[in-house]
C-alpha cells in the first residue's frame, strides 16, 4: 500500500508546502557544487568537486521519476542528509575527523583552501586526518565566517562529505563512486554496512565499489552470487550480532531500494515523509 493511500490524500497538500523548499535546496546545492567543480584549481578540489557534482546530478533526477515533483525533491534532500550523516559517523569512527568536527565546516575549509596555492595539499600528508588537522590550523574556528557558512550550510555539508569520502577511500583502499554514495542514501546504509561493502569489493579485487549492475540484477548469476557471498562474509565481520537470514534480508532491501523509487516512498523514507507532512518542516541536514 502506498503512502498516500495509507495516510490519506491530505498528505499530498501538506507535502506540497514543503516540496518547493526541498526543490530549491537541491537546486542551490547542485548549482554551488557545479560552480566549485568548474573553478577548483587544485587536484584535491577537482576530485571533491567532481564527486559532489556527480552525486548531486543523480539525486536531482528523482523529481523526474515515479516520485514526481512533490515527493521527488523531498526524498532527494532526505537522501542527501542521510549520506552526510553516515559518512560523518564513519569518518569519526575511523579517526579521520574528531568527534566535534562537522561536515559543513570541513566543506568551508576545503573551499577556502582553494584560494591559497601556497598551502599544503592532502598528498603532503600521510592521512586525511593529518591534512584536516592542518586545515584547522590554517583556518581556526574563530576565523570561520559563520554568516557565510550558515547561509550555504547544505552546500558546505555536501562538499565536506565528499572531502571525508576522499579520506575514506584512502583509509579503506577502495574508491567510492557517486553511484555508490547515492545508494548509501537510498537504502539508509549504516556505517558498518558501508565498511562491509568496501571490504567485500576490495577482497574481490575491485578498485571501486561498483554496485549499479549488482543492485539492478544485470550481472551473470555466478558473478552476482560471488558478490553476495563476499558481502555476507564481510557483514558478519562488522555486524556479528546479525543472523545470516537478517543479513540476506538486508541485502534484498538494499537492492529493492536501488531498483525502485517507490520503495523509498513506501518503506525506506515512509516515517520521515509522515513526520514532514505533520510538521511541514524538513529536518536539519546534520545532527
Amino acid at each position: 500500500m502506498g503512502i498516500f493511500s495509507a495516510i490519506g490524500s491530505a498528505i499530498s497538500g501538506a507535502l506540497s508546502a514543503v516540496s518547493s523548499f526541498a526543490s530549491t535546496a537541491l537546486s542551490t546545492i547542485s548549482n554551488a557544487v557545479s560552480s566549485f567543480a568548474s573553478t577548483a584549481l587544485s587536484g584535491f578540489g577537482k576530485i571533491v568537486g567532481g564527486l559532489a557534482n556527480g552525486f548531486m546530478s543523480i539525486v536531482s533526477k528523482l523529481p523526474l521519476g515515479p516520485l514526481g515533483p512533490i515527493l521527488g525533491p523531498i526524498v532527494g534532500e532526505l537522501i542527501v542528509k542521510a549520506v552526510v550523516k553516515v559518512i560523518e559517523i564513519l569518518s569519526k569512527k575511523l579517526g579521520l575527523i574528531e568527534e566535534d568536527d562537522k561536515a559543513e565546516e570541513i566543506g568551508y575549509r576545503v573551499e577556502e583552501s582553494e584560494k591559497h596555492d601556497d598551502w599544503k595539499k592532502p598528498d603532503d600528508f600521510k592521512t586525511f586526518a593529518e591534512y584536516y588537522s592542518y586545515l584547522k590550523q590554517q583556518i581556526p574556528d574563530e576565523l570561520i565566517d559563520r554568516a557565510k557558512l550558515n547561509n550555504a550550510k547544505d552546500y558546505y555539508a555536501v562538499l565536506g562529505t565528499m572531502a571525508e569520502t576522499y579520506g575514506l577511500e584512502k583509509e579503506l583502499e577502495i574508491k567510492f563512486n557517486e553511484e555508490f554514495l547515492v545508494e548509501i542514501g537510498r537504502s539508509k546504509m549504516t556505517a558498518e554496512e558501508i565498511r562491509a561493502f568496501a571490504d567485500a569489493f576490495r577482497s574481490l579485487g575491485f578498485e571501486s565499489i561498483d554496485v549499479a549492475d549488482y543492485f539492478k540484477g544485470n550481472l551473470p548469476p555466478g558473478e552476482s552470487k560471488r558478490i553476495t557471498e563476499a558481502l555476507i562474509s564481510s557483514m558478519q565481520k562488522f555486524m556479528p550480532e546479525k543472523t545470516e537470514d537478517e543479513l540476506y534480508a538486508r541485502i534484498n532491501e538494499i537492492q529493492a531500494a536501488a531498483r525502485g523509487d517507490l520503495k523509498l516512498r513506501d518503506d525506506i523514507y515512509k516515517d520521515e515523509l509522515i513526520e514532514i507532512a505533520e510538521t511541514k518542516k524538513l529536518p536539519e541536514i546534520t545532527e
